[in-house]
């Protein structure tokens, strides 16, 4: 049984017998089912990324890792998403299997993400299963590292077709106008992924359930892996693809030259629109990617900072200050879910608002005041400067600051999907009217794979960035890194946001008013 029926792109695919019981609009019907089965795959691959922002820093401290050296581990998934991901987007543009063009990606990219998962929560274990016992310890210990760095690399380039399939599937499946509702569900799913994530990270799960690890990384990776496999099953079974009638049989998928020119030429013809949240995304993952990975460590050092005063000089207790930073991305990601909630709605009370009645009540509080553009705007001000604020190094105020952030993270995580969804669907249309239906079919993960190019290309420069900074900090081996330093970081990356804002100034408010 299958819920979500493709959207016809032409009149040849019901000739071909593509059964479309609802292909007028296969998004309203069965719309609750449509809604969890299109959109099951993201509170499953949020999970992941949970463990790597939450509690991936410190595991890999435990193993020995220098802060710069972290830093620089975490470049494995913005150079995936830079280079890999869009070429798997031409690649699945292309894609002429049985299964469709996306389900194959999805499939083969969550086998190897639990794999890659499993084996850097068991790597102690692994390494001394297969090194010799003659071996010394810093061999081992190298052997260990190599080790690791190889599975978080193998990890971040499997997230690159788990993320790229699931976001093309809605551009495939959902029309134009129902872009931003379908987006704002992926958000929502996408933001509860948060909470399961750190909720789960914040319980002791060695001590409830050992038998699925020793230690806290094991246990949870092992959760978030069956999490992740039930939810991407549950969407590549009830997802129906029709088969792609875009195949280029002269396309090889190793051509690295036939992958750059498709990318080339979908980057000439990219509406101005889309071009302009590619360029606002560049400069604000400049500063998300500090703040994912290091806010709950600057929380952490505040937390052991109060204890440290509080026991005249007694060493900080790291099991209160890791729970701390814990709460404070379970606040972060409570607070996003509630706004990801929340704006959408407005959104609708918004474009449903009378024009009229807002030139007669203009003094009023006027809901046509919330457009897509102004909403994202106001998450990119709020961004800079809450983390400007991080200086007040009170444990108080910087969960005040994250729950801020929440709302900004909200944002980020539907408003440029849904412009660029909005996009990519007219672009279709409009080749579908000038018997172009080709062109316009197979430029979803292209565009997709463009888009992720602005969003990984500036964690890459924000990576080496942050190990440069510690380095120069003199925080170049494992140990302790204090709030001062954290909060020099936040507020140096806040300021990234700012230019995002005023890029985000560019975007058309008419078009993304009334979706």
């Amino acid at each position: 049984m299958h819920f979500l029926q493709p959207i016809p792109e032409s009149s040849s695919d019901l000739e071909e017998g593509v059964d479309l019981p609802h292909a007028h609009n296969p998004w309203s019907c069965n719309r609750g089912q449509n809604i969890l089965v299109l959109n099951a795959g993201f509170l499953g691959l949020q999970g992941v990324f949970t463990v790597l922002f939450g509690s991936a820093t410190a595991y890999l401290k435990s193993l020995g890792l220098g802060g710069w050296l972290i830093s620089l581990s975490w470049l494995a998934g913005p150079i995936a998403g830079a280079l890999f991901q869009p070429y798997v987007g031409v690649w699945s543009d292309n894609c002429s299997s049985s299964l469709g063009k996306r389900r194959p990606f999805i499939i083969a990219g969550t086998v190897l993400i639990i794999l890659s998962l499993i084996g850097t929560a068991r790597a102690k274990q692994i390494v001394t299963l297969f090194s010799l016992s003659s071996g010394s310890t810093s061999e081992s210990h190298i052997g260990l590292v190599i080790f690791v760095e190889i599975c978080i690399w193998i990890l971040n380039f499997a997230i690159q077709p788990v993320q790229l399939g699931l976001r093309s599937l809605i551009v495939d499946l959902v029309p134009q106008e129902q872009q931003h509702e379908a987006n704002a569900w992926a958000a929502r799913f996408t933001l509860g992924g948060n909470i399961l994530g750190y909720c789960l990270g914040s319980v002791d799960l060695p001590r409830h359930l050992p038998f699925l690890g020793r230690t806290q990384f094991q246990a949870l990776s092992s959760l978030v892996s069956i999490n992740l496999l039930l939810c991407t099953s549950i969407t590549c079974y009830f997802i129906k693809e029709q088969k792609s009638g875009v195949h280029d049989s002269s396309y090889h998928p190793t051509t690295a030259r036939s992958g750059i020119r498709d990318l080339w030429k979908t980057l000439r013809t990219l509406p101005s629109s889309t071009r302009t949240v590619c360029f606002a995304q560049f400069f604000s993952w400049l500063g998300w990617f500090p703040f994912l990975f290091y806010a709950s460590s600057y929380v952490g050092a505040l937390k052991r900072q109060d204890l440290s005063i509080g026991s005249q000089g007694v060493s900080p207790r790291w099991e209160e200050s890791a729970r701390a930073g814990s709460l404070a991305m379970s606040v972060f990601a409570l607070s996003s879910f509630v706004m990801g909630l929340v704006l959408p709605q407005v959104m609708e009370r918004s474009s449903r608002f009378e024009s009229s009645l807002s030139l007669k009540s203009s003094w009023r509080w006027n809901p046509e005041l919330f457009t897509l553009r102004r909403i994202w705007l106001a998450g990119q001000v709020i961004f800079a400067g809450s983390m400007l604020l991080t200086f007040f190094k009170r444990i108080s105020v910087a969960y005040i600051i994250v729950g801020a952030i929440g709302f900004s993270w909200a944002t980020s995580a539907w408003i440029p999907y849904a412009i660029i969804g909005t996009d990519i669907q007219r672009q279709i249309q409009q080749a579908e009217c000038t018997e172009m239906n080709d062109e316009g079919a197979g430029v979803v993960a292209k565009v997709m794979g463009i888009h992720n190019i602005s969003i990984a290309s500036p964690q890459i420069i924000s990576a080496l960035a942050c190990s440069l900074f510690f380095w120069l900090r003199g925080n170049d081996h494992a140990g302790e890194v204090d709030a001062t330093t954290y909060a020099l970081l936040l507020s140096i990356a806040g300021s990234a946001a700012i230019a995002s804002a005023w890029v985000i100034r560019d975007l058309p408010e008419e078009s993304y008013h009334q979706m």
